[in-house]
């Protein structure tokens, strides 16, 4: 089998099949086939500050909020949605993690001898794809990433020593997404460029499957 990293343009609920194949219900079913960690944040908390609650960790600046959706911006009847808002300023930020920002559920190794690799998908949207404006980072890191200034504000570069890997909008090209990878203090990397392309107020799944062993088939 091949990694597969990016893809784009799929918009249902749920894990999709291009990526996971049986792999979601399996894990779900037997839970030695490994970890598995899914939040589509029905009746998540709001964030408002810099705070814990429960599995998440937040840095949040002043004005910003994270919360669920309220009715007037769901899509089809949808819940489930974690809304981030209340951008007034150039560099606001927000930004959320699990573990409490200080400890993680998985790591991604290539000597490990995962049995069945990683896999990781989101499903994302924006309000505005205008050069300039909202860039985001979402995926897997080390802890701690969730932090002041992890964005810089006027170019959207993340900016950590950490371990990450994802899909990176810097916002200076507002609808472009690329799938990027660092290793803790080393230069950051670019594995697919324009992974995806977005429309403004429409939703996108990023994801992708990192396998290390040798393609034996």
């Amino acid at each position: 089998m091949t990694n597969t990293f990016g893809y784009g343009g799929l918009s249902e609920r749920g894990p999709s099949r291009a990526l996971w194949g049986n792999e979601f219900t399996n894990i779900k079913n037997d839970p030695n086939r490994g970890v598995l960690f899914f939040d589509d944040f029905e009746n998540h908390p709001a964030h408002i500050s810099d705070q814990r609650i429960g599995k998440y960790s937040t840095y949040i600046d002043t004005g910003v909020t994270m919360k669920s959706s309220p009715v007037a911006v769901l899509s089809n009847g949808e819940s489930g949605i974690l809304e981030v808002a209340g951008y007034d300023t150039d560099g606001d930020e927000g930004h959320i993690e699990t573990g409490g920002g200080s400890g993680t559920f998985m790591e991604i190794s290539d000597t490990a001898g995962e049995e069945f690799g990683v896999y990781f998908e989101c499903r994302i949207k924006k309000s505005s794809i205008a050069d300039n404006k909202t860039g985001f980072f979402v995926g897997l890191s080390e802890e701690g990433v969730a932090a002041s200034a992890a964005l810089v504000a006027t170019t959207g570069v993340l900016v950590t020593t950490k371990d990450f890997v994802g899909f990176h909008c810097t916002g200076v090209v507002g609808a472009t997404v690329n799938a990027v990878y660092q290793a803790a203090s080393q230069t950051p990397q670019t594995n697919l460029a324009a992974a995806a392309t977005m429309v403004a107020d429409t939703w996108v799944k990023l994801g992708f499957r990192y396998q290390p062993w040798a393609d034996t088939t």
